[in-house]
């Protein structure tokens, strides 16, 4: 009986390296080129109407922003803030548009149901692809600096409560009962 592998390969194991570096500086790029192109796919039908590309160019030009600005943290914040408002947007006009553009090209029997259904197939995808894409987005504004926390969730680490100097430190219940005021502070000022 033959073996499928030759015996000198049977506990070779393989490992492939993935430069962090390298994807942390093309991720943004990968995120707005995808979204782009099926944004114009989503688009070749208008059944979306003209809020869809207004919409998603809006979100566009912000990641374009974000990638033109690499060390701003607020640009993928906004860019994070306008791509999780549009997944509901998105829902919303796939929801309100889809039967409407489905009749107005006469599906089944309509030369156009072919481009429509592709339209609508890329508009499902760039929907599915966003909370993906979210995920991306939020690392890269925690690597900007970014932080975020929601308190009172599983996991997230507590709300930072108010400001705190960094010249003196706060001091303890214990170090606040035994000091004592400062000598200077028992005879006042007099101006001579």
């Amino acid at each position: 009986m033959q073996q499928a592998f030759p015996s000198h390969m049977e506990n070779t194991n393989y490992t492939v390296t993935v430069n962090v570096n390298m994807l942390d500086k093309i991720s943004l790029k990968i995120v707005v080129s995808v979204h782009f192109v099926l944004t114009v796919f989503a688009y070749m039908h208008p059944f979306l109407q003209p809020v869809y590309c207004y919409m998603n160019t809006i979100i566009l030009l912000t990641g374009l922003w974000a990638i033109a600005t690499p060390d701003s943290k607020d640009s993928v914040l906004m860019f994070v803030v306008f791509h999780a408002v549009s997944i509901l947007m998105d829902i919303i006009l796939l929801g309100v548009y889809y039967d409407d553009g489905k009749k107005g090209v006469g599906c089944p029997d309509s030369d156009y149901c072919g481009r429509f259904r592709f339209s609508a197939a890329m508009a499902i995808i760039n929907l599915l692809l966003k909370p993906v894409t979210l995920v991306v987005l939020g690392l890269e504004f925690r690597k900007r600096g970014g932080e975020y926390s929601m308190p009172g969730f599983p996991g997230m680490p507590p709300a930072t409560q108010g400001y705190e100097n960094i010249d003196h430190s706060i001091p303890t219940n214990q170090q606040v009962e035994s000091a004592q005021s400062p000598s200077s502070l028992d005879r006042p000022y007099i101006p001579q």
